[in-house]
């Protein structure tokens, strides 16, 4: 009976997919998305996330043992609801506010003076953060993003101006602190594909965007392939980096990682390990937090709104506050006693774990009109100010935690996205008090 449940999700995997690219054709041919958008960040998240992952799954045989027909109506009903709300609001909520009246000041190239300000902002935040709880994590999150900021920032003057011996210098830094930053960090590959995607973005926005897609796929092919091959060999190294690294100072760490990345270069087996994670076995899991927060003989207590609850009170030291809020990533894993055998792990769950764990069906419907209504006003205010480096670059850094979204935890992602506005406001400031023509 097992097969024939896992058919039905491989058949239903196959339907989704198709659904996804036909959304995403229709929309682009009718002018209402671009290649690069808030929109086609969350339908390429979902292609990952529950259409690559059911198939991963297949492949590795790793579904969850107590598999039932309750489950996958709920795992395709799920889906296809959260996809249909996002599509609705998006498409019917129509924003009157309208951004960039001054956007005529958007062409001219970012400030030098902008640029160092962000890049020091990232220096200062990532290797130079204090060791204070709360406090430290605020630090290090602004300058690692500020980081990524400076790196679109630089990337866009490259574009304006290839051939300036500044901007190339100005390239090369922002480049260069990225990529340590990307091996002082060493634990996630978001910051290792923004590295790629940001360029592309920019690029994009910069003068691809009125040229014909093919042009545009010209240049993003060639750079994804290498993009995906360095990110086989950082997924196939990563995990065994953080276990040779623990009782290592950072130094020796971040060296450890990346003469560990160097020999993965050369290993042609790391593309193997990006084939099995791209999808992750985020739909095993789902389905088995339907079993255990909802199913006939549920092990667990559902805990209504523990997303939000996280959210809020995510700023609030846990030295402070022991017994606050949690990810659902992280206790489902708990709960589990997974990490009785296995350590600490962190599990993606996507809508359907999500819902299951927060108290059923409602709890989709509603992070779906949320998140639905989030995306079309992100993506408006990008419509009206795609010649400002500052909004391209941002895109560019929040493209890749969209691309994780549908995957989750959706509390970690959110407070990532909230991190991105905060340095965002941040550097808007800066440029407002040292280049005020731009504003």
């Amino acid at each position: 009976m097992e097969n024939y449940y896992e058919n039905i999700l491989a058949i239903f995997a196959v339907g989704f997919g198709l659904l996804l690219v036909a959304v995403f054709v229709f929309l682009y041919r009718r002018k209402r998305i671009p290649v690069f958008c808030g929109l086609s960040a969350f339908l390429a998240s979902f292609m990952m996330y529950v259409v690559a992952s059911t198939f991963s799954c297949l492949a590795a045989d790793s579904f969850y043992e107590n598999i039932d027909g309750g489950q996958v109506l709920y795992f395709i009903v799920g889906n296809l609801s959260a996809l249909f709300l996002i599509l609705w609001v998006y498409l019917a909520y129509k924003p009157k506010v309208r951004y960039g009246k001054n956007r005529k000041y958007f062409d001219r190239e970012t400030s030098v003076s902008v640029l160092l300000s962000v890049i020091s902002i990232g220096v200062v935040g990532v290797f130079l953060f204090p060791n204070i709880p709360g406090l430290g994590r605020l630090v290090y999150t602004l300058g690692d993003q500020s980081l990524f900021l400076a790196w679109g920032l630089a990337c866009h003057r490259w574009y304006r101006r290839k051939v300036s011996a500044l901007n190339i210098i100005l390239l090369s830094i922002a480049g260069v602190l990225v990529v340590y930053s990307i091996f002082f960090a060493g634990f996630s590959r978001k910051p290792l594909l923004a590295f790629f995607v940001i360029p592309l973005v920019v690029f994009y926005y910069s003068g691809m965007r009125i040229k014909s897609l093919w042009q545009f796929l010209i240049l993003a092919v060639p750079v994804a392939f290498v993009g995906l091959m360095f990110l086989s060999t950082w997924t196939s190294v990563r995990v065994s980096t953080l276990q040779e690294g623990r009782g290592l100072s950072l130094g020796q760490t971040t060296e450890l990682r990346f003469d560990k990345f160097l020999d993965g270069l050369e290993s042609k087996n790391s593309i193997r390990f990006l084939v099995s994670s791209i999808g992750d076995n985020s739909t095993s899991i789902a389905l088995a937090a339907v079993e255990n927060y909802l199913g006939e003989d549920a092990s667990i207590e559902t805990d209504p709104f523990n997303t939000l609850f996280f959210i809020v009170a995510n700023p609030v030291p846990r030295a402070f506050w022991e017994n606050k809020p949690s990810s659902m990533g992280t206790m489902f894993p708990r709960d589990l006693g997974i990490w009785e055998t296995k350590g600490y792990v962190n599990w993606g769950t996507n809508f359907i774990g999500h819902s299951a764990h927060e108290g059923g069906f409602h709890i989709i419907i509603f992070y779906a009109l949320i998140i639905g209504f989030l995306l079309k006003r992100f993506d408006h205010y990008v419509e009206f100010n795609f010649r400002d480096p500052l909004c391209v670059a941002i895109l560019g850094a929040a493209f890749v935690r969209m691309l994780g979204f549908v995957r989750g935890d959706f509390g970690v992602f959110t407070i990532g996205f909230l991190g991105f506005f905060l340095v965002f406001c941040l550097a808007r400031f800066i440029r407002r008090r040292l280049d005020p023509a731009k504003q």
